[in-house]
């Protein structure tokens, strides 16, 4: 699943890139949407599978419920695209009263 980042564009390649570098290290150019940018990596967390393990239910739920938003969201967008909008006959004059 390929996230997006606000005036960056796509992650996955930023993401690849970022989880190569040491602290201290920085990115070479990276393309993005705007432009070409610059990453330095200021501070690493370990995996902690514990915490991970606690919040797992959480996580795959947050998941699931956006990949359900995402499907969705594109059913809808081609429903609209092929759809056609009529009106019952008794409301046409209003529509075209209001319309023109």
């Amino acid at each position: 699943m390929s996230r997006y980042i606000p005036y960056l564009g796509k992650a996955d390649k930023v993401v690849k890139e970022l989880f190569k570098l040491k602290v201290n290290e920085v990115s070479k150019p990276l393309e993005v949407k705007k432009g070409v940018v610059l990453f330095k990596v200021v501070k690493k967390k370990e995996f902690d599978e514990e915490d991970f393990k606690k919040k797992y239910d959480i996580l795959k739920f947050s998941v699931l419920y956006r990949k359900r938003n995402d499907i969705l969201e594109e059913w809808l967008k081609n429903k609209r695209r092929s759809s056609e909008i009529k009106l019952a006959t008794r409301f046409q004059k209003y529509a075209t009263d209001i319309l023109g």
